[in-house]
């Protein structure tokens, strides 16, 4: 006897591709693997770069000793993981809001 069940595809979260979505649970399901962190934050920055199709991604660490916020993985353009990583940036001045344009960043992003 063969049984199939029904089913229906799962809707989509809005504003979510599903393919960034997998990207970065691969990603995440990569990085819980690596044995160091550094490895597996270069994981996650991978699987956003990837996911998003943006230039580059960049995760930065705050550094409350200096209260500046430092690029500590990279993933993009070989030139432009180079050019970023280690780069720090103030961490007064930003906010929580999300920017949909560059121009509308605050200063150092």
């Amino acid at each position: 006897m063969t049984v199939q069940a029904e089913s229906e595809a799962a809707p989509a979260a809005p504003g979510i591709a599903i393919d960034a979505l997998s990207a970065l649970a691969r990603a995440a399901a990569q990085a819980a693997r690596r044995p160091s962190v550094d490895r597996a934050l270069q994981d996650v920055a991978a699987g956003a770069h990837l996911g998003t199709g943006s230039e580059a991604a960049v995760i930065r660490l705050h550094d409350p000793a200096t209260g500046r916020l430092e690029a500590v993985a990279v993933a993009g353009p070989a030139p432009l993981e180079a050019e970023l990583h280690g780069d720090a940036i103030a961490a007064e001045g930003l906010t929580e809001d999300r920017v949909e344009l560059l121009a509308d960043a605050p200063a150092g992003i």
